[in-house]
């Protein structure tokens, strides 16, 4: 895992290459956290190109895996230090490269079986993958990849600079124009927009998109393909984007080119379920031990997340079975019992024999985390789990420079309660006249919310411990918001929302924020049994997550919390087979009687006692309501305070100082409820702008 940047220019043929590669070093230095094992840059001024890596050393740690790395004549040549300014054969590829490829070793053979490789450097993937594009083209090398990557490959025989993503969406690329004229026009992109905000021509937060913030403070993130930036993009999970010289001249971009659809998967999937249970769990079982296997690969040495929760443990049950010694194993606390779950992972731990660390989380790692989470992520970003989800990485750098997660497990097999009894809530109250409904809504925002939730408390008790929710009355609020859709997307956008009227200041007019996910990225969806709109609820809630919360929410966190600490973090439960298996599934093995995650929870109890498996969702969260109104109460107020929102023109500072009232004159202690979170989301953008000011 490591970081990439770069640019693509006017040739430079014969002028002094110093600003070019400072440039090149700026960008590089602010990616230096993904890579702290080395790092690369190479200009080449005859074709206006520089490329920089940042590396973190897991295949082959060696300096023959160093990047950039080139292709001469069919030969691999790594970056050599001190080489910044090349001026290789003209037809030389090159490569910068972020990810893992976890069969390399089986594209090697291939290639080797072609003649198409003579002989190797290194045993790093890195360049198994630049011989494999050179050979075969990138889009036949990636469909050959089982993996997480993103990369820009120039090819020296087309002259055309390719930038690729995994297709799942793990690992991150972003890209733009800067320069007004074609004299002076470059393409940048990299890992992260932090990088990007390095060159000299980058225009700033003078260029925020309106759009693009309306989606933050909706979603709690910018969905890909936007960026926070007006013209810089994110290229979305399954893509390659292919770019000439010319383009760039002319400062057009090409659309992307989907080389992988999980909205066309999905649609075949459900077209050829499987049919027997039996044999669709012991395919699963198969899959999924596979999937943790190839993530074994490594020079250096792993571990595992475990939060307790069925995803996680059945990743480490698996990731243990697979190994001939204890599996290192991490968790963290809460001193507050709705959001820990680490006795249930300490549990789990004992009976699979890792070998288990803990360590709590406390207000005060919360202060200290909490301002600093604008340096941490290139983007606006407020999902509060990022706070665990960095400190959990950072306890197990500290043992480990590789993790497993079970991170994808809801989205891929109906975990969320969305997915559960958004569709039966639905039709319940889909059919009901919308005057009706509003008037609902209404009741339940005037004090029906707490009466329910009064309710529940007194009868959750007398409920299997399966059954009982979590978080009740944020659930709820939900579905009061639920109430005032007008059709099944609508309603699904609502479970989801933050703010359902974004908090911007008049400046921006009547902003509307895009659907989420993209229309472009559920393209394919009409191809399953009757199209998109006989699509049952529940599915198409899943491929929606899949689309869009997952890549965009899920991934983002879990690269950017761990690439802070320069840990790589590796998915199994979003191997591509996995996927595709999973929509093949009957029903009843993804939701069955209330429960998600059926098949999961079967494979489980392979590995642990069911009173371990049958244990109440808590999720990754944080007693964030807590929090905000107790140790980061001053924290809070000094971004909230009117100046500082005023400060910049873009937010409703009435509107964010009424929310913030109510925040702390409610008396929800569930530790996490809409107000809070709206807040969190406000705190973001702010912690997020200010950084950016300061520089």
């Amino acid at each position: 895992m490591c970081g990439l940047t770069g640019f693509l220019g006017p040739a430079t043929p014969g002028a002094d290459p110093r600003p070019f590669t400072d440039i090149l070093d700026a960008m590089s230095r602010r990616i230096a956290h993904r890579g702290p094992d080395g790092a690369g840059a190479v200009y080449l001024p005859g074709l206006g190109l520089g490329l920089a890596h940042t590396r973190l050393a897991i295949l082959d740690p060696t300096p023959a895996g160093a990047q950039p790395m080139a292709l001469v004549d069919g030969d691999a040549v790594p970056h050599s230090p001190g080489s910044s300014v090349q001026s290789t054969s003209s037809n030389a590829s090159w490569i910068v490269y972020n990810g893992e490829i976890y069969n390399h070793m089986d594209i090697r053979r291939r290639l080797e079986r072609e003649r198409n490789a003579q002989g190797w450097r290194s045993g790093c993937d890195t360049e198994t993958l630049l011989a494999a594009c050179a050979a075969w083209g990138v889009e036949k090398a990636v469909a050959s990849a089982v993996g997480m990557f993103a990369f820009a490959y120039w090819d020296g025989s087309s002259r055309t600079l390719t930038l690729a993503r995994d297709r799942m969406g793990l690992k991150p690329l972003a890209y733009g124009f800067v320069g007004g004229n074609a004299g002076e026009r470059a393409l940048l992109f990299a890992s992260e927009i932090t990088s990007l905000e390095a060159h000299p021509q980058f225009p700033g937060l003078a260029n925020l998109d309106a759009s693009a913030l309306a989606s933050f403070f909706c979603w709690g993130c910018v969905p890909a393909p936007a960026t926070i930036y007006t013209g810089f993009h994110k290229l979305p999970p399954g893509c390659l984007l292919t770019i000439r010289p010319q383009d760039v001249r002319e400062g057009t971009l090409p659309e992307p080119h989907q080389y992988y659809s999980v909205a066309r998967l999905a649609a075949a999937g459900l077209a050829n379920p499987l049919v027997d249970e039996d044999d669709a769990v012991e395919r699963m079982e198969d899959a999924l031990q596979c999937a943790v296997a190839d993530r074994l690969l490594s020079d250096v040495p792993l571990g595992a997340f475990l939060s307790g929760g069925t995803d996680s443990s059945l990743v480490a049950a698996l990731m243990q079975r697979a190994s001939d010694r204890p599996v290192a194993t991490f968790t963290m606390g809460s001193p507050h019992p709705e959001h820990d779950e680490s006795a249930k992972a300490a549990a789990i731990a004992t009976h699979l024999g890792t070998r288990h660390t803990h360590l709590p989380v406390t207000e005060a790692d919360a202060l200290a985390l909490a301002a600093d989470m604008g340096r941490l992520y290139d983007e606006p970003f407020a999902d509060s789990s990022q706070i665990p989800t960095h400190l959990v990485s950072r306890l197990a750098r500290g043992h480990v420079a590789v993790c497993l997660s079970g991170d994808g497990g809801d989205e891929l097999f109906g975990g969320y309660n969305r997915h559960l009894f958004g569709p039966a809530i639905w039709r319940r109250i889909g059919g009901v006249p919308f005057p009706v409904r509003r008037v609902l809504a209404a009741i339940l925002a005037r004090g029906g919310e707490s009466a329910l939730d009064r309710a529940y408390r007194l009868i959750a008790p007398a409920l299997p411990p399966e059954r009982r929710q979590m978080l009740f009355r944020q659930k709820a609020a939900k579905v009061r918001r639920g109430l005032l859709a007008h059709d099944r997307e609508a309603f699904y956008r609502a479970l989801a929302a933050l703010w359902s009227e974004p908090p911007l200041s008049a400046q921006f007019g009547s902003t509307t924020t895009p659907p989420w996910p993209q229309p472009r990225m559920t393209a394919g969806l009409e191809e399953s049994p009757g199209g998109a709109r006989a699509l049952d609820f529940g599915d198409w809630m899943q491929a929606a997550d899949q689309l869009g919360y997952l890549p965009d929410d899920i991934l983002a966190k879990v690269d950017r919390a761990s690439m802070a600490v320069a840990l790589e973090v590796r998915v199994p439960l979003l191997d591509h087979r996995v996927v595709e298996l999973a929509w093949r599934l009957p029903r009843s093995l993804r939701m069955n009687h209330g429960h998600g995650k059926t098949i999961l929870r079967t494979l489980l109890s392979r590995h642990l006692p069911q009173e371990l498996v049958d244990q109440p969702k808590q999720g990754f969260g944080v007693p964030l309501a807590d929090w905000l109104r107790g140790p980061l109460r001053p924290w809070v107020e000094d971004l909230l305070n009117p100046a500082s929102l005023g400060s910049h023109g873009l937010l409703d500072v009435r509107a964010i100082q009424s929310e913030w009232r109510r925040l702390l004159a409610d008396n929800d202690r569930s530790g996490i409820n809409a107000p809070a979170m709206r807040i969190w989301a406000v705190c973001m953008f702010q912690a997020w702008y200010a950084e950016r000011t300061s520089r």
